[in-house]
């Protein structure tokens, strides 16, 4: 698995089973959720209500709508509640009167009434208390394997003989006698598949998050890990999910996720492999000293490939570790400091001239990284501690000896980094043509520079106003124009001397970047520099035209000085949209998941025949089903209005998701994978005007 220039190895350290999202759990209030939540809401208040042995959730939600609608007649009993609000316990009675309240106001005041500090957590806590015995032992093997330990907690203390309700629940608590006791009935239990997870038994006991909470018992997890093992259970064992390509083994798991050892010393004692190329990786990356310590004493290899794309450990981890403990510890125990990744010849010393500081480049360099060994793009350590404008790592290996050479235009990027306004100035007279090469690869400097205030690393690449900064074409273009496709009529163009410097000397990729950076430097710099830059940038914007790239019926018309005209198409045709099939795919899974969000929500009023009743959760859903076929036919129609409204249904369904980290998680990987589809520069000739609805 080849990887680009500068990318990471593999992921930071975090739990990674497949999410499994619960479709029949309730619906909740977004709005009143995002009011109350954290300490900014004050956090839990003390319980002037107290909810009956069984509460109804609907009962609750009406006694939000008669609370809503008393306040909204001018109660003054109703208007006080409202005052338990942090955002309006200082709000006069005449304001208090006149609020704009809403339904979400009225949730969150009777959560907080009950002692909760959001109407979500009012919610789980009741469908907690009126979950029956055998779903809230399901509840909590899914809580205690997926990371929402506090659930699985709750749970065992509304249930104390919940740890015993099934071979699972036993499995994820610890609980050796009831493991024993099905085991004993079924020995073939060992090696089967089930539960919520349909996972194998050693999978639950190496992925519980529960092991030191009270209910639980993480000896006893040791226990019934030796007797899982004693049965025939493989130590070698790796969790079905693929992660970066590869299955974790259960010896990751016990030490990442239950983070005890003597399961992982158990483990190891029974054949684990320390060489797995994910364990020692990994504690490696958290800084786990104490794991290192053990797996190095049961034979694991500092040298051991990543099992993602087989580089080395060392080299791995320094592109996601937070921390250089484990670093060091590899570099203590014998890991080569210099191996060279295959895929693009970089070695750990690339990676930490691009981001780690002097101390860790000074232990390389120590225990034999070579300071001039060049990677597949030529670049040398040195060369990539000045392009990432880590200064302090670039004047230490210069100082040790490393070469300063640099190509022109990593000389060039260097210089505007560290403002050396001469050297820039030599090297553009001498080749005008730099500015066109700036790739992607220098931007980093630029921004590192904008970061700390530092205004001639922007200026010097957009100062210089002179026609011959910039080749020109016979026709007196830019090279970086083409010229119209046949049959479009272009506005006649305005003449005008001088060439737009970001545009012609920075390229279009250069203008953005310089946007970006602009709020860094208004940020740290002076008022003046701050008018300085936003009246450059500005113009260079303007001057820059912001033509769509791939679209061929927009056509901008430059003039000598290369400026851009307002583009016209000469006949009354609508233009052809080319297919995408990336959004042609995602306005199909919207399609399909409209429709089964329209059964779910129709399933209840088909299932209360003859009354034909709908609860308000079930109308809900039916409504975002109903948003998500209008979405996704329009949205293969071209209309660019449907790709915000698609936008707007996920980060709804984000919204809802917090509180469960790994459903918040999944759905901000979907919202972000969905936005870039629906939302690059490529999907902007699709959703062009003419097809907007």
């Amino acid at each position: 698995m080849q990887r680009a220039l500068g990318t990471p190895a593999g992921p930071r350290e975090g739990l990674s089973p497949p999410v499994e999202v619960s479709w029949v759990r309730h619906v909740v209030s977004v709005l009143a959720s995002l009011r109350t939540a954290g300490h900014e809401h004050g956090g839990r208040m003390p319980a002037t209500r107290h909810l009956p042995d069984s509460p109804d959730p609907d009962q609750l939600r009406r006694q939000a709508k008669e609370l809503l609608r008393a306040a909204r007649t001018a109660d003054p009993t109703a208007l006080s509640r409202f005052r338990a609000l942090p955002s309006l316990q200082r709000t006069s009675d005449d304001d208090l009167s006149r609020s704009a309240l809403a339904l979400h106001d009225a949730q969150s005041v009777i959560a907080r009434e009950h002692g909760f500090p959001s109407w979500n957590a009012l919610l789980e806590h009741v469908e907690e208390r009126t979950l029956d015995f055998d779903s809230a032992a399901r509840e909590l093997v899914e809580a205690a394997t997926d990371g929402r330990s506090s659930r699985a907690e709750r749970l065992l203390g509304l249930h104390a003989r919940l740890t015993r309700a099934t071979f699972y629940t036993a499995l994820v608590a610890g609980d050796v006698a009831t493991v024993e006791s099905h085991l004993a009935k079924r020995p073939e239990l060992v090696h089967a598949r089930g539960g919520p997870r349909s996972w194998e038994p050693l999978h639950y006991v190496c992925y519980t998050s529960i092991a030191h909470s009270r209910g639980a018992s993480a000896d006893g997890l040791v226990a019934v890990a030796q007797r899982l093992l004693a049965r025939g259970a493989d130590p070698n064992t790796r969790f079905p999910w693929l992660h970066h390509g590869v299955n974790r083994p259960v010896l990751w798991g016990a030490t990442r996720v239950v983070q005890f050892q003597p399961l992982a010393e158990l483990l190891l004692k029974s054949g684990a492999d320390p060489n797995d190329g994910v364990t020692l990786t990994m504690a490696a990356s958290a800084g786990d000293i104490a794991t290192l310590e053990l797996l190095h004493a049961y034979g694991a290899s500092p040298d051991q490939p990543w099992a993602t794309d087989g580089s080395a450990s060392l080299y791995a981890i320094l592109h996601w570790s937070l921390t250089d403990a484990g670093v060091r510890w590899l570099l203590e125990h014998g890991a080569d400091p210099d191996p060279v990744f295959a895929a693009n010849g970089e070695t750990p010393l690339h990676v930490a001239a691009q981001k780690w500081d002097v101390a860790l480049v000074e232990q390389l360099v120590q225990r034999g990284a070579d300071i001039s060994r060049r990677r597949a793009d030529g670049r040398t350590p040195y060369a990539v501690a000045e392009l990432n404008g880590n200064r302090a790592v670039a004047d230490w290996l210069r100082g040790t000896g490393a070469s300063a050479e640099l190509n022109d235009v990593d000389r060039l990027v260097a210089a505007c980094a560290r403002g050396d306004r001469a050297t820039a100035e030599s090297l553009l007279a001498a080749h005008p043509s730099l500015r066109d090469e700036i790739t992607d690869a220098h931007y980093v400097a630029l921004h590192q520079a904008a970061e700390q205030g530092e205004l001639a690393a922007l200026t010097l690449l957009l100062d210089g106003d002179r026609q011959d900064g910039v080749a020109q074409r016979g026709d007196g273009r830019s090279p970086r124009c083409r010229p119209p496709p046949a049959g479009a009529r272009c506005v006649a163009p305005h003449a005008r001397p001088r060439v737009p410097r970001a545009t012609a000397r920075l390229g279009r990729r250069g203008v953005e970047a310089s946007r970006r950076a602009r709020g860094g430097v208004c940020r740290s710099g002076t008022p003046a520099a701050r008018r300085r830059v936003h009246r450059r940038l500005a113009a260079a914007e303007r001057r820059a035209g912001r033509r769509r790239r791939g679209d061929p019926h927009r056509v901008a018309a430059w003039s000598v000085g290369g400026r851009a005209m307002t583009p016209s198409i000469s006949s009354g045709e609508r233009p052809a949209r080319a297919r995408l099939w990336s959004v042609i795919v995602v306005g199909v899974i919207f399609l399909a998941l409209g429709v089964l969000d329209i059964a779910r929500g129709l399933a209840p009023l088909f299932a209360s025949a003859p009354h034909w009743q709908m609860a308000a959760d079930d109308v809900e859903v039916l409504a975002i089903g109903i948003a998500a076929i209008v979405g996704g036919v329009y949205v293969l129609k071209g209309r660019n209005w449907a790709r915000w409204l698609l936008a707007v249904w996920m980060a709804f369904h984000v919204a809802i998701s917090i509180g469960q980290p790994f459903a918040l998680i999944a759905h901000l990987v979907i919202f972000g994978c969905i936005a870039f589809v629906i939302f690059r520069r490529g999907a902007s000739a699709y959703f062009t005007p003419g097809a907007r609805g």
